[in-house]
């Protein structure tokens, strides 16, 4: 539940079961640790040392926290903020007009 309105918390338009957003947290910063560097295609074809952090974890699938594989390592793809609203913006049309 999230504190402030009370409500289920949602990924896009799906209801997320309680505690996997915390699970999600803590495998994600794992993750993040094993994947230093984004692994996007907009990014990974730069050199390593200009190639920006990976400070996000993109769900592959574009399910999130709802999807059936939210917590499978082979669903992720460690991406810097630029990129993740990138696809965001794929996934979801935001941005579009």
């Amino acid at each position: 539940m999230d504190a402030r309105t009370g409500k289920p918390y949602r990924s896009g338009n799906r209801k997320v079961p309680k505690g996997r957003r915390t699970r999600f947290a803590t495998l994600s910063r794992a993750y993040l640790r094993q994947h230093p560097l984004c692994e996007s295609p907009w990014c990974a074809d730069q050199p390593e040392p200009l190639r920006p952090a990976s400070t996000e974890v993109h769900h592959i699938d574009s399910l999130g926290l709802a999807g059936p594989r939210w917590n499978l390592p082979s669903n992720w793809l460690a991406v810097c903020h630029r990129c993740h609203s990138r696809y965001t913006a794929q996934d979801y049309g935001f941005g579009a007009r």
